[in-house]
């Protein structure tokens, strides 16, 4: 009879790579060898998924990520083996809980493994990418991809602010000044945003975040100016007239009431609508902003092990 025994290399040898931002600890895990020395494929039963398993726990545990495998209730995984490459990768997937259990689906559907001495498992943090807590637009786009998307439109609507302000006639000086300057900044802020995602880089949000605070400070000022001209429109007209892009007819005062009551409440409508649009632009950023600091947590665990 040929006897087998099971080696495991040390945890030094483990390697870390991001593949679509998923982080993917390959570990060479299992090395089965022959007391003759044979290299040959071997078939081993289903109680080698049990120490695979408990081993891949344990290091995931190291790493602060015990969630991926311990925590079945949140997280469904399958193993999925992929035997068009050699040496075969074993994957850990996300499983429907409603339709699957986890310890049936290893018992029945792993009955044998293939193994060689190169034989490595790759365990992918399925369960940090796609954790609730890091998806945005009803669970349909991950943070990363929807905070690229705020960068984007924040960068275009800044150029676009920028050449209007400069062209736009009967502009105050003031006002164009600050319109510029605003638009510039968060011009600025869009770019380190797109260069933190791309890099990794947690702290290269924050400037946007503090932009987009400062931006629901204007927005709740305008709205305050603009319910109390609803009620009291010729205090708007007496203070705010020279600002008005249109023209009013000073001799009939009903008339021009009724024009700037009008605007008014188009103003707080307008103001309403922007003010959830950056609530929901920060607090898509910020769980960005998170899930980068999780995932430098992650490598800096690891680097330490």
């Amino acid at each position: 009879m040929t006897l087998f025994r099971l080696q495991t290399r040390p945890a030094s040898s483990i390697a870390l790579e991001s593949v679509t931002g998923l982080r993917v600890f390959l570990i060479p895990l299992i090395n089965c060898v022959s007391t003759d020395g044979s290299t040959s494929p071997l078939v081993r039963d289903s109680r080698d998924y049990g120490y695979l398993f408990r081993r891949a726990r344990s290091l995931l545990a190291r790493f602060q990520l015990a969630r991926l495998v311990s925590n079945t209730r949140s997280t469904w995984l399958r193993v999925a083996a992929n035997a068009v490459t050699w040496p075969p990768k074993f994957v850990i997937q996300p499983l429907n809980p409603f339709t699957h259990s986890l310890n049936a689906f290893v018992e029945h559907k792993l009955k044998t493994i293939l193994l060689s001495p190169a034989d490595s498992v790759a365990i992918v943090n399925m369960d940090a990418y796609y954790n609730p807590e890091y998806q945005c637009c009803c669970g349909s786009m991950h943070v990363k991809t929807g905070t690229m998307v705020i960068a984007v439109i924040s960068f275009v609507t800044g150029v676009f602010s920028v050449l209007y302000t400069l062209t736009a006639p009967g502009e105050s000086a003031f006002f164009a000044s600050f319109s510029v300057a605003t638009a510039i900044i968060e011009v600025v802020f869009a770019c380190l945003v797109i260069h933190g995602i791309k890099s990794g880089k947690a702290k290269m949000l924050m400037p946007f975040m503090a932009y987009q605070v400062f931006n629901l400070l204007q927005i709740a000022v305008l709205f305050v100016i603009s319910f109390i001209g609803i009620f009291y429109a010729q205090w708007i007209i007496d203070n705010f007239e020279p600002y008005f892009h249109f023209d009013l007819d000073p001799k009939d005062k009903e008339h021009e009431v009724t024009i700037i009551r009008i605007a008014m409440i188009c103003m707080v409508v307008g103001c309403l609508f922007a003010f959830f649009i950056s609530i929901w632009f920060l607090r898509v950023v910020q769980k960005c902003y998170r899930y980068l600091l999780a995932q430098c947590s992650a490598t800096a665990s690891f680097m330490n092990v």
